[in-house]
């Protein structure tokens, strides 16, 4: 329920709405002039609102005569309501916009500026269910104009305001804190490894640990795609330690002898050798103990480890290791893809104390690693109610309750 002092108004009674414009692009004098030119890829995200700032193009006098672009006073708000429906700018200075944008100026003795483009936000969902769909999705100015909304009179609209500010700070302050610890939670693992791997054993390569492989997983056509035998893939892997049972293995049809070539066996060693990005390439996982018969893409090559010599999770621990993530970008090739090859596994480098030491250091790894997965885990189920705080402050301000 909205307090009795809080009145039902129009969009356009409360506020001067416009348009915008683009001018000619065949007549270079309409352009690079004094006036700021607005296009909605001048503002932030969805669900911010910014204070208008330097934009990427402007328009001359001649440009701003010569289209249907309007110049805008100061002290009004943006509204892009074309294709990204909802990004949200305040000006202070004269500016003009594309026609992706509805310009309120409001109407002083009716709204605030800022309570304005609080409410727009507020209302940004209820805005987009008016858009009709041509060749792209737009809000008609005319539905635009016609919605209606209740504000109360200007001092409490500026008290709002002032509470809306301040508990957006709130918000920022907790988003930044939440950001801070999950980069700190994703920093456990690798110093932990980094730690671990500093010890005085000496190295040897891997060529000297393989007891199989590597060899590059199989290929074919999307056509033989769909049944079949399980196949491994990269988004199957999870967080680059183990094999992802929660995700579905998608199925192929395979030859015998194809069968046997590709198979996963349980403490097989899955590393990825191709990616866009850097970043992915020599991710790694342990195979377990398989339900049935599985085989791995051609993006990912398999290796089997000598347990006479290492123990496979000591290996994988080293392979997500600041120290052999630095020599794998060493030997990386970046074209199109980044990629590394055998050649270039078999040369890594990691230190091999006796098996006795690998089996302590893959326990205390083994820890430290399921506690930054907790942590990490619990951080997203924490993230959840708090990405939706910024819009509870919006709905409470709008009914009358903050």
């Amino acid at each position: 329920m909205f307090p009795n002092t809080w009145k039902s108004y129009r969009l356009d009674e409360i506020a001067l709405i416009q348009g915008g414009g683009t001018p000619t692009r065949a007549e270079p004098a309409f352009f690079n002039g004094e006036i700021p030119w607005v296009t909605p890829t001048d503002l932030g995200p969805i669900g911010q609102i910014s204070e208008l700032g330097s934009v990427k193009e402007s328009i001359t006098e001649l440009g701003l005569q010569k289209s249907s672009a309007k110049l805008i006073e100061p002290s009004s708000v943006l509204f892009s309501s074309r294709a990204s429906i909802g990004k949200i700018a305040v000006s202070d200075k004269y500016f003009t916009t594309n026609q992706g944008f509805a310009n309120f100026t409001p109407f002083k003795d009716k709204v605030d500026l800022w309570f304005l483009a609080f409410i727009l936000r507020r209302y940004t969902k209820e805005i987009t269910a008016l858009a009709s769909k041509t060749t792209f999705l737009e809000v008609p100015r005319g539905k635009l104009k016609a919605f209606e909304i209740k504000i109360p009179p200007l001092a409490e609209q500026r008290r709002i305001v002032a509470r809306i500010k301040e508990c957006m700070e709130r918000v920022e302050e907790i988003e930044a804190l939440r950001a801070d610890i999950r980069v700190e939670s994703s920093a456990i693992s690798a110093g932990a490894r980094f730690d671990a791997f500093q010890i005085s054993a000496s190295t040897v390569k891997f060529d000297n640990i393989i007891d199989r492989g590597p060899t590059n997983g199989i290929y074919k056509h999307a056509n033989y795609y769909g049944s079949g035998t399980p196949i491994l893939r990269i988004d199957n892997f999870n967080g680059g330690d183990i094999l992802d049972s929660r995700k579905e293995l998608k199925r192929l049809q395979l030859e015998d002898s194809e069968l046997e070539r590709f198979q996963l066996r349980a403490n097989d060693i899955v590393i990825n050798r191709v990616n866009g990005s850097l970043d992915v390439v020599g991710k790694a996982c342990l195979i377990p103990m398989l339900k049935e018969p599985t085989v791995f893409e051609s993006n990912m090559m398999c290796l089997s480890i000598d347990k006479a010599r290492a123990i496979p999770r000591y290996v994988l621990h080293f392979l997500a290791s600041p120290q052999c993530r630095d020599q794998i970008k060493s030997k990386a090739r970046v074209i199109q893809q980044a990629s590394i090859n055998q050649k270039d596994v078999g040369s890594f480098e990691l230190p091999l104390p006796s098996l006795e030491v690998q089996a302590e250091i893959v326990s205390n790894l083994d820890a430290v690693c399921s506690l930054a997965s907790q942590l990490s885990l619990e951080q997203k189920e924490g993230d959840l109610p708090a990405s939706n705080l910024g819009e509870s402050i919006l709905r409470k301000a709008f009914a009358g309750e903050l």
